[in-house]
Parts: structure tokens; sequence; C-alpha cells
């Protein structure tokens, strides 16, 4: 006898049933998973392995973090973590097979980031970047710090080249050079080397020569230009407009940097002549979350108050001679003395009380201040019977100069040994 067709409503409700209790199991299972993987960060482009995201959780809790998986790098403490380091860093890179390695870097010098040959994936250390191969691991690390987010795709390539950028209403026009040895997908300092009153950023690229210098150690420098041939650093030494965000502008000229080159976020400084110089002391008490060191010329601190948010390496160079930016203060715009000047910065840092001579020959005497918070240094070089001129080149339109030292060499030495 054959079965009796089942009524079709009664069908209809034995289906929705089964298909209750397959959800039910369903919402059972990723409750299941859920409640294993706890406060585990989630490996990105991982295969859903529970065992492999509790380990990295595990490592994550016994080293704060620098054993995550993907490449990330973190800083040890100690004045290496977002603080200047005075070139003994550890970085714990963690490999992506869960081993961290730790790197101990004697002195990154500003041809790069170390290249650490053999590294899981390919990977290179830039004092915090990412390590190469998977845009996941890219889009992960940028999600934790934004100076860790990828390169941009192609941009400049080595030699000079002009652009200009619109900033709070105001038009700067800036010159970039890139040296031979850049490579677009390993991260590279940025020097940024302002010139003086009247001056121009042409002037500025053949008055100090740092090219050659930056294309021996393999650093990006931009010439800003500005708008009135005068920079906003202060008290000193505006012509036109007093109120111009000239510091705004040159976080913004970081920022665009950024998408033509490949940029190391943690190694950008600032250097600078005479009103350049004071442009370069205005940004270490400013933005020393974005300049990772300073090396002013012929030109002393001019902000009223000075506040840096971290101890600020500060190398400084000026002529005993100097008429326009008087080496025992006054003049322009009734300048602070160079001595006190740096006196200043050490005291802001921490340092200990006296300094101590590190060079001496010549007609140049260089003092440093050491035992400084975050390991920082502070260094005045003086030039005896030099007047307002940029050490190292031969030819000074304002009187006496030096070749004793170069500073944009020592500048350049200086740089290495510091980044955020």
């Amino acid at each position: 006898m054959k079965n009796a067709p089942a009524d079709e409503g009664t069908v209809g409700h034995a289906r929705r049933a089964l298909s209750a209790a397959r959800a039910v199991v369903v919402w059972a299972v990723a409750g299941a998973l859920a409640a294993g993987c706890g406060d585990a960060e989630e490996r990105p482009g991982g295969d859903g392995d529970a065992r492999v995201r509790a380990d990295a959780a595990a490592r994550f809790d016994e080293d704060g973090g620098a054993g995550r998986d993907g490449g990330a790098v973190r800083d040890g403490d100690g004045g290496s973590d977002g603080s200047v380091d005075a070139g003994r860093t550890a970085h714990v890179d963690a490999a992506t097979d869960g081993d961290a390695e730790a790197d101990i870097d004697g002195g990154p010098d500003l041809g790069g980031p170390d290249r650490d040959a053999g590294r899981d994936g390919g990977g290179r250390d830039g004092g915090g970047d990412d390590d190469a191969g998977g845009g996941d691991d890219d889009d992960d690390a940028a999600a934790r710090d934004p100076r860790d987010a990828p390169c941009p795709d192609g941009g400049l390539e080595p030699g000079d080249h002009e652009f200009s950028l619109e900033h709070d209403g105001a038009r700067y026009e800036y010159l970039v050079h890139v040296p031979p040895g850049y490579d677009p997908t390993v991260r590279t300092p940025l020097v940024l080397n302002w010139h003086g009153l009247t001056s121009n950023a042409r002037r500025q690229r053949d008055f100090s020569a740092m090219n050659p210098v930056a294309d021996a150690r393999t650093f990006i420098v931009v010439y800003p230009n500005s708008p009135d041939t005068s920079w906003n650093a202060g008290t000193c030494c505006h012509i036109f407009v007093r109120d111009r965000d000239d510091v705004g502008f040159a976080v913004a000229l970081v920022d665009e940097m950024k998408t033509r080159a490949c940029i190391d976020a943690r190694r950008v400084y600032s250097t600078g002549f005479s009103n350049g110089g004071y442009m370069s002391h205005r940004l270490a008490c400013e933005r020393a979350d974005v300049f990772a060191a300073v090396a002013p010329v012929s030109g002393t601190l001019s902000p009223s108050t000075c506040n840096p948010s971290r101890p600020v390496p500060v190398i400084h160079f000026h002529g005993t001679a100097d008429r326009n930016v008087r080496y025992e203060g006054g003049g322009l715009a009734r300048a602070v003395s160079v001595p006190d000047t740096l006196q200043a910065w050490a005291d802001r840092n921490g340092c200990g009380p006296e300094p101590v001579v590190t060079f001496a020959e010549d007609d140049a005497t260089c003092e440093t201040w050491t035992d400084c918070d975050g390991e920082v240094e502070v260094t005045l070089c003086s030039f005896e019977g030099v007047a307002h001129c940029w050490p190292g080149q031969a030819n000074c339109p304002y009187g006496a100069t030096t070749t004793t030292l170069d500073a944009s060499e020592e500048a350049a030495r200086f740089f290495e040994r510091f980044h955020l």
C-alpha cells in the first residue's frame, strides 16, 4: 500500500523547523570559536587556526605586542619607543613564523633603514617599518601606526624636482633632491633645509651644498621656498605676513612628501640658515612629534615659549663674529645669545649640568651636553672669528668663513643617530 502524500503545510512546517535547528547549531559553533579566541588579535590573512591565534595572543601578552604576527615591528622601551634613541635601539621584529628576532641597531645611518639579510619574507627594518610581503600585513601595520603605512607606488625618480603646495591660503614652492641610491621600496630619511631671510630655495641649495651629502648618505633633501622670502619663526623674521602658519606648512610638506616618495616618518629632520635656523628651532619646540632632530645654522631660538613634547636632539653651528645674528645675543629681533639658547635646550632635555668638548681644531670647537633624558644630546659648534656663514663652504657673502667643519656633513652624521 502506497504511503499517503503528506499535507503541504506539514512539510513546510518540518522544513522550517529543520532550518531553525541548523541555525542554532551554526550560532553555537560561532560562539564557541569566539570564546576560544578571547582577546587574541586577528591574524591578517590567517587561516582561522585557533591554535595559531591563541599562540599569538600568548606572545602578545608576554612581550607587550612585540610578538604580533604580520611582520609588526615594535621598538623596545627605554628611550626607543617614540622617544629619541642615541643610536643603540633594540628593534624586536616578529617573523611570520612567530619567532621574535632582536636586532640591536648600533646607529642606523641616513642611508635609510638597515637592511637585514635573510629575514622572513624579505622584510626590512626601518626603525619600526613594516616587513615586506603582503598587503594585508601592510594595512594592519598602517592601522596600528600611520607611520607604517605602505610606501606609494611609483613616485619620484632620483634627481631634482620642483613642486608647489597650497597651505592655509598661501602658496609655497619647494625643491626636492632625490639621491641616486634611492630605492622606492625602502623607507628613506627626509631633511628639510630652510633658506635665510630675503633668500630662496635655490640659493639655500647652493649655499649649504647639502645635495652631495644626501647623495653619499642616501637621504632626500627638500628646500622650501617662502611666499615672501621670510619664515614666521616666532619673533623672527616675518616680513609681510606675521601670522602665516609656516609650522603647519612644514608638517603639510612632510605629509605631501610621503605621497611622493618612500619616506621614513621616524627619520624626518630640519636644518636651515639664519631665519631658516630660527625656523628649525621653532619646529623642535612645537612639532617634536614630527621632527626627530634639528641642526640650526646661524639662527637662534625665537619663540617666546618652547615646550617640546619630548626631549629633542639639537646640534647648532654659529660663528662668533656673526653680526647678523649675534653670538652674544641682541641685534636682530633681540635674539637670545647662542650659549644661552643651547643651555636652554640642555635644560629642557634634562641634560647634565656641564658640556664636554667633543671637537677642537683650528677655529672650531664643539661642546656637547650628555646624560640627557631620552638619550638625546645637545651640541654647540662655535667658530672663532667666523661671520654669518654656513661652515664648510669656502664662499660667504657676509664675511670670514671656515672649512674646518662642514655643517651639512656634521648635521647628517648627527641625524643618523636619532629617530622617533
